[in-house]
């Protein structure tokens, strides 16, 4: 739905599940997140990672050709609005060269864990992503 020039998206709701982050994972994004998850299954083997602020996420340089070696699927890297994406609740960016997409600038999907992840984190039912 559109409001405006914000649009309105209705996913089912998909917890994620806590994952043991590969030793790999932090020198491949060039940052090492605090926690890491495996989306639903129905996200087909997504994973997210979590770190601390916006601008770790916004200055991450994975390497790529390192993360297309991993299991298929998406990494994807998030944290809460912070600094300049302090008017968001959390912002997202998704790897997934693996499967021929650098980097995703949609990331539809991974919301259906994202939103039930952040929602419980951040007590809140509505929320904005960037």
């Amino acid at each position: 739905m559109r409001d405006g020039d914000l649009l309105e998206l209705d996913f089912p709701a998909h917890p994620p599940n806590p994952l043991t982050m590969p030793d790999e994972l932090a020198p491949i994004l060039g940052a090492r997140p605090f926690a890491m998850f495996e989306a639903d299954a129905r996200v087909r083997g997504n994973r997210f990672a979590v770190f601390e602020d916006a601008p770790s996420v916004r200055n991450l340089a994975p390497d790529l050709a390192r993360l297309a070696a991993l299991p298929p699927g998406a990494v994807v890297a998030t944290a809460p609005g912070t600094g300049e994406d302090a008017d968001v609740d959390y912002v997202v960016r998704s790897f997934a060269p693996g499967i021929g997409i650098p980097e995703d600038p949609v990331t539809g999907a991974i919301q259906t864990s994202l939103a039930p992840y952040w929602a419980k984190r951040l007590g809140r039912s509505r929320m904005r992503a960037r």
